[in-house]
């Protein structure tokens, strides 16, 4: 089985953006604002683009198929199988190498590292990360791959905060907005690696890439890897 070239696909993703921006296709406000991701023009457009690149490495893909695991009820008595539906599958002929999930820049917040519902999140990267890893039936990739949309730079007091709408935290909400992805990938990382040896995972790689729309017509990568465990 072939394992997903990561070097590669992010090479070729960071090519691909750069020429859906001088298009127009992309723009870059899409990668430093929250505006438009109300009626999801982001994710529509990204993921098709991802598939593409997948496509052109010679890898098949498949779009948001159900992958279930078993997982415990909120009494953690009984057992039942929970949805889990990847942005993204990749497959080396007809095996699974990656699942990639892309959370543009109004998902990008603490969602990420709710592992145990403490928000109500209907979706949680880390909570699918740990209960489709921790089940020992379920076919486990190679690569597990996050990809978020986060400014390393200031951004407009408009940013959308999820996790900030109704907790009037002031100080915390102008830490955000002064760099998105400084406010969050210390926490990402630290989170992720906990879980990952709670896990003893063997076998597949978690990274966490990072989409920074300050970089579009710059000379520097768009796309940058944030960490992989391990």
């Amino acid at each position: 089985m072939s394992k997903f070239d990561v070097p590669a696909f992010i090479k070729n993703f960071n090519t691909i953006i750069n020429k859906k921006n001088h298009i127009g296709f992309l723009k870059k406000e899409y990668f430093t604002t929250t505006d438009f991701n109300e009626h999801f023009e982001v994710h529509s457009r990204i993921l098709p683009l991802i598939c593409s690149v997948c496509k052109d490495m010679e890898y098949e893909t498949e779009i948001e198929r159900n992958y279930p695991y078993e997982a415990y009820d909120n009494d953690k008595k009984r057992t039942f199988n929970k949805p889990f539906k990847p942005d993204i599958s990749v497959f080396s002929n007809d095996k699974l190498t990656a699942f990639i999930e892309y959370e543009s820049t109004n998902s990008s917040d603490l969602r990420f590292i709710d592992i145990d519902e403490n928000y109500g999140h209907t979706k949680s990267d880390l909570r699918h990360f740990k209960g489709y890893m921790a089940d020992k039936n379920t076919t486990k990739p190679f690569e597990w791959i996050i990809i978020s949309t986060l400014p390393s730079g200031r951004v407009d007091r408009t940013w959308y905060s999820h996790d900030y709408r109704k907790i009037k935290n002031k100080k915390e909400y102008q830490h955000l907005i002064s760099s998105p992805l400084n406010h969050f990938k210390n926490e990402y990382e630290r989170e992720a690696r906990t879980v990952f040896r709670i896990l003893n995972v063997n076998g597949t790689t978690l990274r966490m890439l990072n989409i920074d729309g300050f970089c579009i017509d710059t000379k520097t990568d768009v796309v940058k890897e944030l960490f992989k465990i391990p």
